[in-house]
């Protein structure tokens, strides 16, 4: 690019992202919930959403369950959301 015409620097971020704690079962899956827990947490499934599972140790409750990506749920405002997850939204 042509001196002058470089984007402006980005101004840096001042949220800090909250470093997600130690699962008590370390041989779960982190990311994933099982449809239980994310229900009792407040989690709702979108309507007409269609999304991959797999049985795995779910590391909210450590039982062996068919688990979903922690962001195939929508998490409304209030939910308890789990603290894993990459936030598709």
């Amino acid at each position: 690019m042509a001196a002058g015409l470089l984007p402006p620097p980005k101004a840096k971020s001042s949220r800090k992202l909250k470093k997600a704690p130690p699962c008590k079962y370390p041989d779960a899956h982190i990311g994933y919930i099982c449809s239980p827990c994310a229900a009792r947490l407040g989690g709702v499934w979108p309507k007409g959403h269609c999304a991959t599972f797999h049985t795995a140790i779910c590391p909210k409750c450590g039982k062996t369950a068919g688990l979903g990506s922690v962001d195939d749920w929508d998490w409304p405002r209030g939910s308890k959301c789990p603290e894993f997850g990459a936030g598709r939204d």
